[in-house]
């Protein structure tokens, strides 16, 4: 049982001695030739507890084997609570290489920062602005003012007594012989159209243009327009053919009383 307890013993002592500097290491300084490699990515894992320090590993030089050996990192409790781990490192002096061991020291004294505690966060309120509404002008309706209307005096021209000679007697269009009817088998020609010129005044009456038959040429005679005075008390009746059978008749334009 003793011996199985010193064996136990023992090998706890070789395992640790490879990852924690021995003070002979501390004290005697390390001066080869040959620069150590890059430092290894370590993955650091969680803590123990609080009062555990990570020492990060580095490259110890091994003159048995002529190299370096990496040493792995661990966590180690720290002396006191303000003590810091500083890590072991190779200085190049004068083309050698000094290996510095890794040591606690004391933390720097620094202001201590105090958190403040979080303030909390409202949500702001978004403004809500009224749109205004476009106010248009309805359109008035305009309305058609109405014209006052004057009666117009009518002239009052005097008639000449009838019969005159050499003027048609009333009812009957003056270029038509009154005592001749006009029969004939030949239809008269689409009336003509006429540019009907300004009245000479109000009193003034247009009598259109109408077709008359000439015995003579044996053929039909346009006969225009022209404005004549208004009678009281009728209106014109246009001068036109009308049909009988085969024939045409001739009616004469004529002022008919009303």
């Amino acid at each position: 049982m003793r011996r199985m307890f010193s064996g136990t013993l023992l090998a706890l002592v070789l395992a640790t001695s490879a990852t924690l500097p021995s003070r002979a290491e501390a004290q005697v300084p390390i001066r080869i030739t040959v620069a150590p490699p890059p430092p290894q990515v370590e993955v650091v894992p969680i803590a123990p507890s609080p009062r555990h320090a990570w020492i990060p590993g580095h490259w110890q030089w091994r003159a048995g084997f002529r190299r370096h050996v990496w040493v792995p990192g661990h966590f180690a409790m720290r002396p006191a609570i303000n003590r810091v781990w500083i890590p072991a490192q190779w200085v190049n002096q004068g083309g050698y290489w000094v290996f510095q061991p890794g040591r606690w020291g004391m933390a720097p004294a620094g202001p201590v920062m105090v958190q403040p505690a979080p303030q909390p966060v409202y949500p702001q309120p978004q403004p809500v602005y009224t749109q205004p509404q476009p106010v248009y002008a309805q359109p008035q309706p305009v309305y058609p003012q109405p014209q006052p209307v004057y009666a117009q005096p009518q002239p009052v021209y005097p008639q000449p007594a009838y019969p005159q000679p050499g003027y048609p007697q009333p009812g009957y269009d003056p270029g038509f012989p009154q005592d001749q009817q006009v029969e004939i088998e030949m239809a008269p020609p689409a009336p003509q159209v006429e540019v009907i010129p300004v009245a000479p005044s109000a009193s003034h009456v247009w009598i259109p243009g109408h077709w008359n038959w000439h015995p003579m040429h044996r053929r039909h005679v346009w006969v225009p327009g022209h404005y004549a005075i208004r009678q009281h008390g009728a209106v014109w009746q246009p001068a036109q053919w009308v049909r009988f059978g085969p024939r045409w008749r001739y009616v004469p334009g004529h002022w008919r009383r009303y």
